[in-house]
């Protein structure tokens, strides 16, 4: 049905990637919010504050990979709806990304508190003394995460029907190794 042309290694590399470490994020996420304060639970913050800024870096550098080579789809039989969908999602996950991960950049940091990368270097606030915006960054994290969470999961679905129930290669193509 779709393009036998394959997406490039390096689109492959960051989906599967940021796949991982976004389910991992929003897992932790949810989970770490109803934690008692322990050391465990400011662990778990420190690790998803490291991983979320390094999604807000990689989803630049996805964005911007996706430009230069961005996959086209050559079916003309499938309806008008069906490609404004496709046409629809991949910006609409994108969009998830950056805001999550910029959102948490800056309710951290606004709210005072630095991102220590992995115990490895701490990024200097930007932002320091500026609760209101980390108030305002605070509701965006929060009300996009339940958004986000079922954007991905309708991609996860979505691929699963061009898989199984169209029969055409639109999983294989971002596959490794393929």
């Amino acid at each position: 049905m779709f393009s036998t042309k394959s997406y490039t290694s390096t689109l492959k590399f960051l989906h599967w990637f940021m796949a991982f470490f976004i389910i991992g994020l929003f897992i932790a996420g949810f989970v770490m919010t109803s934690m008692a304060p322990t050391d465990l639970k400011w662990t778990t913050y420190g690790l998803h504050k490291s991983f979320g800024f390094i999604m807000l870096v990689l989803v630049f550098i996805r964005i911007l990979s996706r430009i230069i080579s961005s996959p086209k789809i050559k079916d003309h039989s499938i309806s008008t709806l069906h490609h404004l969908l496709i046409k629809v999602s991949v910006p609409a996950l994108y969009l998830v990304i950056l805001c999550m991960a910029l959102s948490g950049f800056i309710m951290s940091d606004a709210g005072g508190h630095a991102i220590n990368l992995f115990g490895l270097y701490e990024l200097p606030l930007l932002l320091k003394d500026m609760q209101c915006l980390s108030g305002y960054a605070h509701n965006v994290h929060e009300y996009v995460a339940p958004v986000g969470a079922a954007i991905i999961g309708l991609h996860i679905l979505a691929t699963l029907y061009h898989h199984f129930i169209l029969k055409d290669d639109t999983l294989t193509r971002m596959m490794p190794g393929k």
